[in-house]
């Protein structure tokens, strides 16, 4: 994924993300519900007689995504007690991202229950195949957080309720 992308149309700060397969996708923001940046998106332009142009007022009004939400990749999955561990590291950039993971503990474990899972057919795949994941910055410091990410064999962004299990006490 690509947090700092400019729309080939109209020069827009998006969010973009190209899957192994080759698709591609443009989005306004990240996160729940994943709005697809109109100027690229085929569907909206075909079925809709719209001009998109850029907009300085869309621009200063659209929510800055980076603000909303923490970046995080796996590190580690593994099963145990009928449940799904997954083991995440905060993503962190430039120089005050490399001094935070010097310094702080950017790493978290979330757990899922394996019947969950399965009835929502999330696969141990789909966490592996995710380029990122994202939490909301205000679910870090509770029990369990919404866990947001791109599941290419099924085509669309999974959220999922996870709780939290390395609470320090």
């Amino acid at each position: 994924m690509n947090p700092n992308a400019k729309c080939p149309v109209c020069g827009a700060s998006v969010f973009f993300y190209q899957s192994e397969d080759g698709g591609r996708v443009f989005f306004d923001d990240v996160g729940w519900p994943w709005p697809k940046h109109p100027c690229t998106d085929r569907a909206a332009v075909q079925h809709s007689k719209t001009i998109y142009a850029p907009s300085s007022v869309s621009n200063s009004t659209r929510t800055d995504w980076t603000k909303k939400y923490t970046f995080f990749r796996l590190t580690s999955l593994r099963r145990d007690g009928g449940r799904l561990h997954l083991g995440l590291k905060e993503i962190t950039n430039g120089v005050g991202g490399f001094f935070r993971t010097l310094f702080s503990n950017t790493e978290r474990t979330y757990t899922f229950s394996e019947v969950k899972l399965e009835k929502a057919d999330v696969q141990d795949s789909d966490f592996r195949s995710a380029p990122s994941f994202l939490i909301e910055k205000g679910d870090l410091v509770a029990d369990t957080a919404i866990l947001h990410f791109i599941c290419p064999r099924k085509g669309k962004i999974v959220r999922a309720r996870m709780k939290r299990v390395d609470v320090r006490q």
